[in-house]
């Protein structure tokens, strides 16, 4: 149970990284911006490859759903 809350905990805090870069930025910025962050902060060297294919899916999504808004 302890490994399950653990991962949670390292999903929230990428989640929390990605409103960081994100808040506030309109939807035409986020959906053609390029997440270069990732390797700013170094992430690409410390995520698993499971973890790194999580966050570039939850990029993927938001950069999707942005451009939707952007052409709404």
């Amino acid at each position: 149970y302890g490994g399950q809350f653990e991962s949670q905990k390292r999903a929230t805090r990428l989640i929390a990284i990605l409103r960081r870069v994100y808040n506030g930025r309109r939807a035409a910025d986020i959906a053609a911006s390029r997440p270069d962050f990732i390797a700013g902060l170094g992430l690409d060297q410390h995520l698993s490859p499971t973890r790194s294919n999580g966050l570039h899916a939850m990029i993927g999504a938001l950069r999707l759903a942005a451009a939707a808004a952007a052409a709404a």
